[in-house]
């Protein structure tokens, strides 16, 4: 049976717009979720491996904010799906 889990979230400040509803926000959810209390060796290595995927994403939210802010081409929008970014 699964353990008592936590959830990842990026915490922006100031608030940024959220390219989807457009609102501005200060929390984005990774959907990353980490044992609370891992009880073996099993579970602190996962809890690990997932911080570390959450800090990749926070690196690329980083960069893709300082892109914008500075008028930098940002790769990974490039990479996007326009006809989903217009919806």
């Amino acid at each position: 049976m699964w353990g008592a889990k936590e959830s990842l979230y990026l915490d922006f400040y100031p608030p940024i717009r959220d390219p989807f509803t457009m609102r501005m926000t200060r929390r984005e959810s990774l959907g990353i979720h980490i044992y609370a209390k891992p009880k073996n060796e099993m579970e602190r290595e996962f809890n690990q491996e997932m911080i570390m995927k959450g800090e990749v994403i926070r690196g690329l939210r980083v960069q893709s904010l300082i892109n914008e802010e500075f008028g930098f081409l940002d790769k990974n929008k490039k990479k996007a799906d326009f006809l989903s970014y217009l919806k």
